[in-house]
């Protein structure tokens, strides 16, 4: 279980019968600001907030381009801190430097760099500020650690004032590769080095795969192939390893769908491309995935391994709803909300029709998108509802609708989906009455003192 150390404070969901899990990231009570461990150019991990991001190198005070600003539209409030960044390999965000405003300046107007020359900023911020280096000492270091328990190693962060903090991460002792847990159906689990899913081949028959990745970054070391089955939660055993550097020469690029056709594509010639194994390079270890029972209405979900490994997830089984729910970062009170593991939305395309007319409309429908031999799960028999931008309803759904249902066009009224086509989700009929929040459990958002 998480710990707070002295200064870094882990966040709790509490409900009122005493059960908790920790709440993604930490507090770090010094700045009073949430962080999260962060890569940093000197190679250091830091627990860094959320503060804005600036290009520092962008405004200057001078026609030379020499001295560096920082500018706003707005006054910087007391105390701003603010981050300096530039972009890692893939979509990893490496930080340099955090800087706070100095004195505020009295510009007519500042300059920018324009490739090798320094120009008059034509449209600047109205606050122009001098910059002082914080030092990124200010923040706590943390490191990476793992606990020795068989072929699954658990992982976890520390800081040297105490804090430890469990991820849902580990590392593979076998392939020697850090690996990610994954449900897999209700019971089970696995621990996945595959970072990535191999979509690219070399040849115009998708049979000889290949990975590119930006220029001078390291690919993972494992991929995957999608999986077959189509299913939520299903996982193709394959491992597929990847190998050297492709030699520069002719970048041939195809891309798969689904075995169905393969595609040429044109290469990223910024990327540097890799051979891919096609045989399995070993086997995926597996995690059992249970509920731990007890006297409150919610029971925990844990991932185990043989040898040790008992992490705890953020679902939960809900005993009076006989559903899993997981608890959603929502300002003051937050709800453990019944979650599906595939994705559940009320329909918004075309209008749809009971009829081949296209006269009678369907209404209190949602669609869910899976592939129909798949096995419906308990969980169905609540539906999200979006009803605004990060705001959602909860309803019951009913029956399957297995009638047939037409889609009207510009031209005429069609089957849907029209035959031939795949039908890759289902319909189903839901209650229009929302179900409240009070059928949930609420907790409290609460961080160690």
């Amino acid at each position: 279980m998480a710990r707070s150390g002295s200064r870094l404070k882990v966040t709790w969901y509490q409900t009122a019968d005493g059960v908790r899990t920790p709440i993604e990231g930490l507090f770090d009570s010094l700045l009073g600001k949430s962080c999260t461990p962060q890569s940093w150019s000197d190679s250091v991990t830091r627990c860094t907030p959320q503060y804005p991001t600036v290009d520092t190198y962008t405004e200057y005070s001078d026609a030379n381009c020499t001295m560096p600003i920082l500018e706003s539209e707005t006054p910087f409030p007391a105390n701003t801190y603010l981050l300096s960044r530039y972009a890692g390999c893939g979509d990893q965000t490496t930080y340099d430097h955090l800087y706070t405003p100095g004195a505020e300046l009295t510009l007519a107007h500042a300059y920018r760099k324009n490739g090798a020359e320094c120009d008059t900023d034509s449209n600047p911020g109205e606050h122009f500020y001098s910059i002082v280096d914080a030092g990124a000492s200010t923040l706590v270091t943390v490191n990476m650690n793992y606990d020795a328990t068989g072929a699954v190693e658990q992982m976890h962060w520390d800081s040297i004032d105490g804090m430890q903090w469990y991820r849902p991460e580990g590392r593979d002792s076998v392939l020697g590769a850090e690996c990610s847990y994954q449900q897999v159906g209700d019971s089970a689990g696995i621990c996945d080095p595959r970072t990535g899913i191999a979509t690219e081949y070399r040849d115009a028959s998708c049979l000889t795969p290949q990975v590119d990745v930006p220029a001078g970054c390291t690919p993972a070391p494992y991929l995957r192939s999608a999986p077959s089955s189509g299913c939520a939660n299903s996982v193709d055993p394959t491992i597929w390893s990847v190998g050297s550097l492709i030699p520069p020469g002719p970048r041939p690029l195809y891309v798969s769908n689904g075995g169905v056709s393969c595609t040429a594509q044109t290469a990223n010639l910024t990327h540097d491309f890799y051979y891919v194994s096609t045989t399995q390079a070993g086997t995926l270890q597996p995690m059992t995935r249970a509920y731990v029972t007890g006297a409150a209405r919610l029971q925990p979900f844990f991932l185990d391994t043989a040898r040790g490994v008992h992490y705890q997830t953020s679902f939960f089984y809900d005993t009076m709803l006989g559903v899993e729910c997981a608890f959603a970062l929502t300002p003051g009170t937050s709800y453990c909300q019944p979650k599906s593991n595939r994705d559940m939305i009320s329909y918004y395309g075309p209008a749809l029709f009971s009829d081949s007319a296209c006269t009678v409309p369907l209404h209190d429908v949602v669609q869910i998108d899976d592939n129909p031999g798949c096995a419906l799960s308990p969980v169905y028999q609540y539906v999200q509802k979006m009803t605004g931008v990060g705001t959602f309803e909860f309803h019951l759904t009913g029956a399957q609708h297995t009638a047939t249902v037409y889609q009207s066009t510009s031209t005429q009224c069609v089957r849907y989906p029209e035959i031939g086509i795949p039908q890759s989700w289902r319909i189903f009929d839901y209650d229009p009455t929302v179900v409240p929040t009070s059928a949930f459990v609420s907790a409290s958002q609460i961080t160690d003192p």
